[in-house]
């Protein structure tokens, strides 16, 4: 799936990431599976945090609760944002 790097939707999800993080945001692609790819215009948000090591999707799958609280703080600023979009695109 290919994005407009100047689309509203990962622009809003960029800056999301950023202002959380304090990082510089740059989308990525992953090969996981995903339903994002059967809907149109939809785009998989799944934070990574850079230098940490992916202890997702296995038998001893956790999350650090300062990472946690972070993507809480993502996801929540994602419905907003996204949400208030004069269009959905």
């Amino acid at each position: 799936m290919a994005r407009d790097p100047s689309g509203r939707w990962l622009s809003t999800l960029l800056d999301i990431y950023g202002d959380t993080t304090g990082l510089e945001a740059q989308p990525v692609s992953a090969a996981g599976a995903t339903t994002a790819k059967q809907m149109p215009n939809a785009i998989s948000f799944g934070p990574g945090m850079p230098g940490k090591k992916y202890t997702g999707h296995n038998a001893k799958e956790y999350k650090e609760v300062p990472d946690l609280d972070a993507d809480l703080q993502m996801f929540t600023e994602m419905l907003v944002r996204i949400g208030n979009l004069q269009q959905m695109q």
